[in-house]
């Protein structure tokens, strides 16, 4: 099969585990969906973010009555836009999400543990290769390390600089479309004081001028002011013998952004959509509007065969989401409740979808 998209949400990273790899993970650092991501076993992370806690109590109350953490914070930032202490806490969120997801990335699944090596994203890459289907497009909506690494193991790809995650025409490429846990910009720090807390980092993001075109919806980063940092100094948030501060490149979890994490992203992805054949879905609810309308503008109409791939009494919110009329017009919806581990063990299933 040629022209395949592969679209990946948190509920891939959730379910990226079966066999024996369940047994030897850290199952406190399970990557968790977009509502759990201030679970009471995250707490002791969170505790090192003061501002956070104010947030955090709000957090849970909205999500446990069923409300969606994207809609919470949509609604904290829309309240008062241009609000100092509300700039600080959705900063200090990016500079959480970096630190969770460090740990995550290296604590449920330890990058040279044998048994966990052999994970979901390894095996459906694994699958992709021995049926020949050729540089398939990879694109995630998580921050993890798990999909980069599986690249690495099954094609031997190494990502030295943010192009070479989509340069690539032997392998996949791949599109981290919200940001990466290892992807950083500096931000001077004029005044040469010591930033002595991650409250004060945070301060430091939510002044500098991209994370305000951030809290209007727009674009947030040029490919040029990104950089991929050395897995060793991804806890930092201080530039160690400079006066700048380390800021997470990340997008917060907020519904109909208008743009992508690298703008020069949207011109790739736009590209790879516009010759698509197919288009399967794992673990993505397609919650964010404005990537369903950017899909529907470059996917031809009636052309293309969608598979949605979640767990059971997961996919209805994708199915509402990609057959409503602000997605694209599709050949065909196939849904299979089978979660990511069911999928990558029915190789029936696999030969269908990708044979």
């Amino acid at each position: 099969m040629n022209n395949l998209v592969i679209i990946f949400g948190a509920g891939a990273s959730h379910d990226v585990l079966q066999g024996e790899g369940v047994h030897v993970c850290n199952e406190n650092f399970r990557p968790p969906l977009t509502n759990g991501l201030f679970d009471r076993k995250f707490d002791d992370l969170v505790s090192d973010f003061g501002s956070l806690g104010e947030l955090k109590p709000e957090i849970r109350g909205h999500v446990a009555r069923d409300k969606s953490l994207e809609d919470f914070l949509k609604q904290k930032r829309d309240f008062s836009p241009n609000n100092k202490q509300i700039a600080a806490q959705l900063a200090g969120l990016r500079l959480y999400l970096k630190r969770l997801f460090f740990e995550i990335s290296n604590r449920f699944i330890p990058p040279n543990n044998t048994k966990t090596q052999q994970n979901n994203y390894v095996s459906l890459l694994n699958h992709i290769k021995i049926l020949g289907t050729n540089n398939p497009t990879l694109i995630t909506f998580n921050y993890d390390l798990f999909l980069d690494r599986a690249i690495h193991q099954v094609f031997g790809r190494e990502f030295w600089d943010i192009n070479s995650y989509s340069n690539d025409l032997t392998s996949a490429k791949l599109f981290k479309v919200h940001g990466s846990v290892d992807w950083v910009y500096f931000i001077q720090n004029d005044s040469r004081r010591e930033i002595e807390s991650l409250d004060t980092a945070a301060r430091w993001i939510s002044n500098r001028e991209t994370h305000k075109r951030e809290l209007k919806g727009g674009g947030l980063f040029k490919d040029e002011e990104i950089i991929k940092i050395d897995e060793d100094r991804l806890s930092d948030y201080q530039n160690s013998g400079s006066n700048s501060v380390i800021a997470p490149a990340l997008a917060i979890p907020l519904p109909s952004e208008k743009d992508f994490i690298i703008e020069a992203h949207r011109t790739l992805i736009a590209q790879e959509l516009v010759n698509v054949s197919t288009v399967v879905v794992i673990g993505w609810s397609a919650g964010d509007e404005h990537f369903r309308k950017f899909m529907k503008e470059h996917i031809k109409e009636d052309a293309v065969d969608l598979f949605i791939i979640d767990a059971p009494n997961k996919s209805k919110a994708a199915v509402d989401n990609l057959s409503g009329k602000d997605a694209p017009k599709w050949k065909k919806i196939t849904v299979h409740e089978s979660g990511f581990s069911g999928f990558i063990s029915d190789l029936n299933l696999i030969k269908q979808v990708f044979g």
